[in-house]
């Protein structure tokens, strides 16, 4: 499955927060780096991509991301390096931090459209205060998934 149908008009809705709630298995995730990819693919947009902990590249949903752009077959639009994703088309771009060790470091990102929250339950409400500001662009999003 490549996107739920379901979620076409969650997506589709204008909203600064977007939660997604479900079991281990809801395909939350996916859906999310589904439309992650549809959007930079068509429009030029800066996600920042955070989680609890990420020790690896591949503890965060960098792994999910690759896995959609082969499955809409767009390899050729989208440059994928150790630690990032780019469109090479409308130069979107995806970066990846762990909130626990790096809270500082994401607070000097600039311009980023939309923030990606995965494994948002643990988020704390001081962790919420130094992120929100980060994304602050007209029109910007915060997907707690």
């Amino acid at each position: 499955m490549l996107m739920n149908p379901a979620l076409r008009d969650f997506w589709a809705t204008k909203s600064r927060y977007k939660a997604l709630r479900g079991g281990r298995d809801s395909s939350k995730s996916h859906d999310a780096a589904g439309n992650a990819i549809r959007i930079a693919d068509y429009c030029k947009v800066k996600f920042l991509c955070v989680r609890q902990f990420q020790n690896r590249i591949d503890d965060s949903v960098y792994t999910v991301l690759k896995d959609k752009i082969a499955a809409f077959g767009l390899q050729d639009r989208f440059y994928v390096t150790n630690n990032r994703i780019k469109n090479l088309v409308t130069g979107s771009e995806f970066m990846f931090y762990g909130i626990q060790r790096n809270l500082t470091d994401i607070k000097s990102v600039e311009g980023a459209d939309i923030l990606w929250i995965e494994e948002a339950e643990g988020l704390t409400e001081e962790q919420m205060k130094v992120l929100r500001p980060t994304i602050r662009k007209e029109g910007s999003e915060i997907w707690l998934v």
